[in-house]
């Protein structure tokens, strides 16, 4: 979690919910690209992004939180997340802010109202209530390890290709 007084925030909105995430965990935030979707592709991801000579696992915000799933459309944004070991980028609606975590009013989540898990709390301005993401609890463990083996099969499948080309 980070501290709300010293920090800038990235706010992003998935339907009619605002979330936001401290803008040190954000590498870019890029249009919606063409997406890789090899056979065995988990049906939590919408598919890899190649960048930067890595495969990047792409998921959509709403599908994760059990929100309603917006259509993806030609300018929908990915938010490329700062590599914490997974590189994961997420779709969102819209990216809509940056502000200072110091304009809201913040406060905890019961576990009820934290979407599982996947938000720490929640800061409120005049115009919205901020979730905060939780990065390391929005995947499930489960999830985490069908990810990690679905990447490095990916990866040695893509590296094989390679070295008899």
């Amino acid at each position: 979690m980070s501290n709300a007084l010293n920090s800038h925030f990235v706010g992003f909105r998935s339907g009619e919910v605002h979330f936001c995430l401290p803008h040190t965990t954000i590498e870019e935030i890029l249009p919606i690209a063409h997406l890789e979707r090899p056979p065995g592709c988990p049906a939590i991801l919408e598919g890899l992004l190649p960048l930067s000579g890595k495969l990047r696992p792409v998921m959509n915000l709403a599908r994760l939180l059990d929100l309603p799933i917006h259509p993806i459309e030609k300018f929908t944004p990915m938010v490329i997340l700062k590599d914490s070991g997974r590189g994961l980028v997420l779709l969102v609606e819209a990216v809509s802010e940056v502000f200072a975590g110091d304009k809201l009013t913040w406060s905890s989540l019961d576990s009820k109202d934290s979407f599982n898990g996947c938000c720490y709390r929640v800061g409120r301005d005049e115009d919205h209530e901020w979730f905060e993401l939780n990065l390391q609890g929005i995947l499930t463990h489960q999830e985490n390890k069908a990810l990690e083996s679905f990447q490095i099969a990916v990866e040695a499948r893509a590296q094989s290709f390679i070295s008899t080309s």
